[in-house]
């Protein structure tokens, strides 16, 4: 009798290392991932012979962060970036005129202008004369707004440099490569930036609606 109990002594506990050097595999085989930083750790359910779960069930309901740094700093994501260097941007306005101003909301913002003229190539067009730019009208309607490349220039309020460095930084990489110029679009709102065909210095910027073109 004591030969048969310690025969199922020895089974059992043979049985119960089995298991827990099962339970260790598994947990040596946990997979990582990565979120936002962190080691996650997934917990698997580990299931008895009887069909129920173990101790393992209820860690595998959720997910563990491990080396998680409550005072680190946030990371920043690719979006953030962009927006931070510019990319957000969406031609509402330049240099405070928005492209559905009427010729009185112009003057309403800016003051008269210091004169009025004819577009010299289209002579349906009025012309706005500021002392840092002008914006020529189409009846009731903007058909452009120069700023002369040594003017200051204001996009949506901030202050950009017209150099093709500073707008490609500001807008990232231009919509449209001319010959005489880059584009940047955003919606109907177009910017472009006109270079000298041959030293490639900026002239002026142009701000106006894509039905002009």
């Amino acid at each position: 009798m004591r030969a048969i109990i310690l025969y199922v002594f020895i089974i059992v506990s043979v049985v119960a290392m089995g298991i827990q050097s099962s339970e260790q595999q598994a947990d040596a085989q946990m997979p990582l991932r990565h979120v936002a930083g962190a080691s996650l750790a997934i917990v698997p359910a580990i299931y008895d012979t009887t069909g129920l779960m173990n101790h393992a069930e209820e860690a595998s309901m959720y997910v563990q962060a491990e080396d998680e740094d409550p005072a680190a700093e946030p990371q920043t994501s690719e979006a953030s970036i962009a927006l931070s260097e510019g990319n957000g941007f969406e031609l509402d306005s330049v240099n405070g005129i928005s492209l559905y101003d009427t010729p009185e909301a112009v003057v309403s913002k800016l003051g008269e202008p210091v004169s009025k003229s004819v577009d010299d190539l289209w002579g349906d067009l009025e012309v706005y004369e500021y002392s840092d730019m002008e914006i020529a009208f189409y009846g009731e309607f903007i058909q452009y707004v120069n700023i002369e490349a040594d003017k200051a220039l204001q996009v949506d309020g901030e202050t950009l440099s017209i150099t093709k460095s500073a707008l490609t930084k500001a807008f990232g990489q231009p919509d449209y490569t001319a010959e005489d110029g880059i584009v940047f679009q955003r919606d109907d709102a177009v910017l472009k930036l006109f270079l000298d065909e041959e030293t490639h210095e900026p002239q002026y910027v142009s701000y106006y609606h894509i039905a002009t073109v």
